[in-house]
């Protein structure tokens, strides 16, 4: 057996250098991002909260009026998974523009009880829930999803107006280039608050 001895050139000592010289880069969010992000996952608890009240109410009311289903807290999930997963492809979670779509919201909530009740009814008819609780599920749906966006999208234009929540910048320049500068914040503060 023949050992060889590998020769060592200049250019792979360049590379492990330079391999050993790159720095770990710590992935940093700025406040906006996190502002984003926190603001999506509210609405996504939200709009869990509440699809899941919409259902419990609706069970609660239609076994008043038809007869007794057995109540079923483990199908509760896939409901909020199949409504949840509906209202985020419809892009619902994104920017204050696409959150403010109701007619988008109700086209979202009507796909998702369309499909919650063809698999029900493709896959045991009358025995997970009856047609009624389907019906109130929905309305009950659309009214308190979107008197929940209601009411949050006036909190967060409130919260701002109020100089509740605000963002401090120093601005660095000659007495001019600052009152432009002013200026120019004062009025983009203004179209936000109006929009």
């Amino acid at each position: 057996m023949l050992y060889s001895k590998k020769r060592i050139n200049s250019d792979t000592q360049k590379n492990s250098k330079r391999e050993q010289s790159v720095p770990n880069k710590v992935v940093s969010l700025s406040r906006g991002i996190k502002i984003l992000w926190l603001r999506t996952i509210g609405f996504v608890l939200l709009d869990a909260i509440l699809v899941s009240l919409a259902w419990k109410k609706a069970y609660l009311v239609s076994s008043d009026v038809v007869g007794t289903y057995a109540y079923q807290p483990a199908l509760l999930l896939p409901i909020l998974l199949i409504t949840l997963s509906s209202i985020a492809a419809a892009s619902l979670y994104g920017d204050r523009e696409n959150r403010c779509h109701f007619f988008s919201l109700v086209k979202s909530l009507t796909f998702a009880q369309v499909i919650l009740l063809l698999l029900a009814f493709l896959y045991q008819p009358e025995s997970i829930f009856s047609r009624s609780t389907f019906v109130l599920a929905w309305l009950f749906n659309l009214i308190f999803v979107s008197a929940g966006r209601l009411i949050s999208e006036a909190i967060i234009i409130v919260i701002p107006r109020q100089n509740t929540v605000t963002h401090k910048i120093f601005l660095v320049g000659t007495s001019q280039d600052t009152l432009v500068a002013k200026i120019s914040l004062k009025l983009v503060s203004n179209k936000n608050m109006k929009s």
